[in-house]
């Protein structure tokens, strides 16, 4: 299965973009427990669109305090792999990102996130998933 933007946008206007993100995150995406929990209750999907980088938080790196800490050297290493890919002309799958309570939060894609942040990508690909009950403020955040 092709993980390019190209290839969520188009599942996305066949109304298959769970499926797409599952199939991702079980096979390119390597985080199969992520994958588990998003099934345990209903996901509202919207998406892809093109955001802004800056006004991600990640969960991931090796930030003091962070959610999924990693260390120093772990992450350097794969962040510089994918710098190294994009510069080659590498395209890499979109962000998938959580808005809760006004937040946005990179669920999956920190380490794409922190190789955009080196090159100095202001915006990239992002799926937002969201609560039924936030659905509506993150339409009208977006314009969606």
């Amino acid at each position: 299965m092709d993980f390019t933007p190209q290839a969520a946008i188009a599942a996305s206007k066949d109304g298959k973009i769970e499926e797409w993100v599952d199939a991702f995150l079980r096979s390119e995406g390597n985080n199969v427990t992520f994958a588990d929990g998003l099934k345990l209750s209903k996901r509202y999907w919207l998406g892809p669109i093109e955001i802004p980088l800056n006004i991600l938080v990640r969960i991931c790196g090796p930030e003091p305090g962070i959610e999924f800490p990693e260390s120093q050297e772990n992450w350097d290493h794969r962040v510089g792999a994918l710098v190294a890919h994009i510069k080659g002309g590498g395209i890499v799958p979109p962000l998938i990102v959580r808005y809760r309570q006004g937040t946005l939060t990179v669920s999956d894609g920190s380490h794409r996130h922190g190789a955009f942040e080196q090159l100095a990508i202001p915006n990239y690909w992002a799926l937002l998933w969201c609560s039924k009950k936030d659905l509506a403020k993150v339409k009208a955040r977006f314009s969606l």
